[in-house]
């Protein structure tokens, strides 16, 4: 009862603050998809107008229990596009980050910690990073990594990286840091049991090469990153395609329908796409059938890259309908 009682006083607090301000309620999963009934949410977004001689919407998330989930700003009501700090925090209630956005996208220091309220993790999103791709399979600095303890096994953006699994009971991963990246050999295991071995080498943060070995004593070499699933010409080409071949239907202009369709898909090993389905909430039937017509038109993919050889991958994409004025 006390859990309950506290859900009920909060989302009273944020129903009377609704009469000073406007606001959007959201009901959600933890995969992203929204769900029309609370009871049925992982956690309950509220979009706020921004204050007086503000331009910011404000973001209040909070849990079924009725402690925050996630605090901060954003430019955008639906879908958010988040701005400056944001604060997240464990279930249980303590800080789990404080990260920094512009444009939706995570820009400059970034803080993680655990749940006993030690720094984890220090990270820094410089952008000259994102516009020249220079880090494969990482798109940040590691400044700082901590124990659980608070003893640093990186400083200053160098020492000895070891990731663990989610149980924190058994390294799944590790290598040296130099400047705040990858730099000389790394070795980590893939699958449940460690099927896989994988022995890589970085240079500066660039991947050089590496080495796959399986538990069946098979192994290969291989001398490109992963990657992911990509239309040829990246999404600027698939975005012309789009508009090239989508038809906004009739009975939706009239109706003055329009919003966003997300439609999933597997990318096969030869690039072509199959499993092609709505997912999530659409605004209209007419407008699901239009973007998946579309999206069946496309031509081959750039298949999935893991381990130097191409492999199955679930995409989604996002298609929107927009009506001139």
């Amino acid at each position: 009862m006390k859990t309950l009682f506290t859900l009920i006083l909060t989302l009273a607090g944020i129903s009377g603050y609704a009469q000073q301000a406007r606001q959007n309620v959201y009901f959600i999963k933890n995969n992203g998809v929204e769900v029309k009934q609370r009871d049925s949410a992982d956690y309950i977004r509220i979009v706020r107008e921004p204050d007086s001689g503000a331009v910011l919407y404000k973001l209040l998330e909070y849990y079924p229990n009725g402690k925050p989930r996630r605090l901060g700003t954003t430019s955008t009501i639906d879908p958010i596009k988040l701005e400056g700090p944001c604060t997240s925090f464990y279930e249980s209630g303590p800080r789990k980050n404080v990260l920094n956005y512009h444009k939706g996208l995570l820009a400059n220091e970034q803080i993680y910690y655990y749940q006993n309220g030690k720094v984890s993790e220090v990270r820094n999103y410089p952008d000259s990073l994102n516009k020249n791709k220079i880090i494969a399979n990482q798109n940040y600095l590691l400044i700082t990594l901590n124990d659980t303890s608070g003893t640093p096994l990186v400083a200053n953006g160098s020492g000895h990286q070891k990731i663990y699994d989610s149980k924190y009971t058994k390294v799944t991963a590790e290598g040296d840091i130099k400047n705040g990246v990858k730099d000389g050999e790394w070795q980590f295991t893939v699958g449940k049991n460690d099927s896989l071995l994988v022995n890589e080498t970085y240079y500066n943060g660039k991947f050089v090469k590496g080495k796959a070995t399986s538990s069946n004593g098979g192994s290969y070499t291989y001398t490109h990153a992963d990657a992911l699933p990509e239309f040829n010409g990246g999404v600027q080409s698939f975005n012309k395609f789009l508009s090239k071949m989508l038809r906004y239907p009739a009975e939706a202009q009239i109706k003055n329908l329009q919003g966003r369709v997300n439609v999933s898909f597997i990318v096969e090993k030869d690039g072509s796409l199959t499993s092609i389905k709505v997912v999530g909430l659409a605004p209209a039937q007419v407008l699901c059938d239009e973007a998946l017509r579309v999206v069946k038109q496309s031509p081959l993919w750039n298949p999935g890259i893991q381990y130097g050889r191409p492999v199955r991958t679930v995409y989604t994409v996002p298609v929107v309908f927009t009506l001139g004025r």
